[in-house]
């Protein structure tokens, strides 16, 4: 997938130690291969945004082996519960990490930067099927028993996509927004090292000034981001300069409050700047479609159009293709990105492509008449009260846009409505309810509402929606 030869000169990644020239990682990669049995084996990787955690990546890809990738930040009893079920020949783990130091079952193979090969003793080898590339997981976190298996072919149509329609260039220079295990951050390693780009690992948080100094410092020009991170740029009055090296800002993972997007593209569009919303899922090895930069401030809200040699259909209750403007149903997608379907353990890792380039994508979306496409929830996220289907994601966005300080989660237990907020304010949630009354006209009864210090959020930014509703079926709220 990658030409390492050809940008051999070129510096790929840079830490606070030193910087890694392509040509680097070709000696790095092919070192540890040597030291690999020859038969294609499941890696895991406890990944941390560093150098060896990416050394690890790619030398498993370039192996032909399956690179598991797993929160480095995993607990104990869920990494044992990962092994039991998995059984890799090989892990890949932080030096600071002690899990396999003691280890009666694993042995100390090798040491490359900040990162230690174990391999295990006593492994019953498992055949694994040949296209088989990486293992991922659906939600940044190993919080879900289920993962993706992708191929070969979607790592390179999706790379190969990607980096033409944001026009990275070996001149691209970017720095790490996102944790490596989430398919958004692993998508973004992709494209840069395909086209010859360098890539800054921070481990600074962008509310941090280290952060910005890197930013600065080494001139990036390509900043990406989940919905979480551009809220907290605006917070920081990022889109108040000019910051004169950025090329590109990028947005996926989730949608953008209406507000958000268009406080952005007039930035991008006053600064000279390309501003892409993305839309994607790891299902379909990231992305599934784009807003061009040019249609973004005149599509506030649109996830553009399929990327190509994609299609996106609109279903149905009926199962049947929706081809009138303007009206909403179940979201499909059809691409060579498309994945070859879930895995819950070893046994799964044989199987071929399941499904055979069609996606369902559990999203609730409409077409306009330009072929532009507009999500407006999940399928999951429509609760039924009194018979009426009601749209929480809907309701979310609406209270989002027009309280612009306040942080929103909308859930149900199909008898009331939780509005969940962030704004201590007294007597706010009399405002809320003028607000629902006018702008939402359900019966205010349904809507209970709940004060939280903090909205929880996933490592990978992304609101906590699951974590909320376990709370909700326990009486919490």
């Amino acid at each position: 997938m990658w030409n390492f030869k050809k940008f051999s000169s070129k510096i790929a990644f840079i830490d606070e130690n030193r910087s890694y020239s392509y040509k680097q990682l070709d000696i790095d990669t092919d070192k540890i291969i040597k030291k690999l049995s020859k038969k294609k084996n499941l890696v895991f990787i406890l990944c941390q945004n560093s150098i060896g955690s990416i050394i690890a990546y790619i030398s498993s890809i370039k192996k032909k082996n399956v690179p598991f990738f797993i929160d480095n930040e995993i607990k104990f009893n869920q990494l044992n519960l990962l092994l039991k079920n998995y059984d890799p020949k090989y892990i890949w783990v932080p030096k600071n990490k002690n899990f396999f130091k003691n280890s009666s079952n694993y042995i100390f193979k090798y040491q490359i930067y900040n990162y230690h090969l174990f391999e295990k003793k006593k492994h019953q080898y498992f055949k694994i099927n040949s296209k088989l590339s990486t293992l991922a997981s659906t939600s940044g976190s190993t919080g879900n028993p289920k993962y993706i298996r992708q191929s070969y072919k979607n790592l390179k149509s999706n790379t190969i996509c990607i980096s033409d329609y944001l026009k990275i260039n070996d001149k691209s220079v970017t720095i790490t927004t996102l944790p490596m295990s989430y398919t958004f951050g692993q998508s973004i390693i992709n494209t840069h090292l395909y086209k010859g780009g360098s890539i800054i690992l921070s481990k600074y948080s962008i509310i941090q000034n280290n952060f910005w100094k890197l930013f600065k410092i080494y001139k990036v020009n390509y900043l990406y981001g989940v919905p979480y991170v551009f809220e907290m740029l605006n917070k920081l009055n990022f889109f108040s300069d000019i910051n004169s090296n950025l090329k590109v800002l990028a947005q996926a993972g989730g949608k953008l409050s209406n507000t958000l997007h268009k406080i952005i593209s007039n930035y991008a569009i006053k600064t000279k700047k390309n501003f892409y919303v993305m839309y994607g899922q790891a299902e379909a090895t990231t992305r599934i479609s784009f807003l061009n930069p040019s249609m973004s401030s005149k599509k506030i809200g649109s996830i553009g159009k399929p990327l190509k040699k994609g299609k996106m259909i609109l279903i149905d209750k009926n199962k049947k293709e929706i081809k009138v403007k303007n009206k909403s149903g179940n979201l499909f997608y059809r691409g060579p990105n498309v994945c070859m379907g879930y895995s819950i353990n070893k046994y799964d890792l044989i199987k071929g492509d399941e499904w055979k380039g069609l996606l369902a994508t559990g999203d609730i979306a409409y077409k306009d008449k330009f072929g532009y496409f507009y999500v407006v929830g999940r399928e999951k996220r429509i609760c039924k009260i009194y018979g009426k289907s009601i749209n929480l994601d809907d309701i979310e966005n609406k209270l989002t846009t027009f309280f612009k300080y306040t942080e929103f989660v909308v859930i149900s237990n199909d008898i009331n409505i939780y509005i969940l907020h962030n704004n201590k304010k007294r007597k706010y949630e009399n405002e809320l309810c003028r607000f629902l009354k006018n702008k939402i006209h359900l019966n205010l009864s349904l809507y209970k509402f709940k004060y939280l210090n903090e909205i929880p959020k996933k490592k990978s930014g992304k609101k906590d929606y699951i974590k909320l509703e376990n709370k909700l079926k326990n009486n919490f709220f």
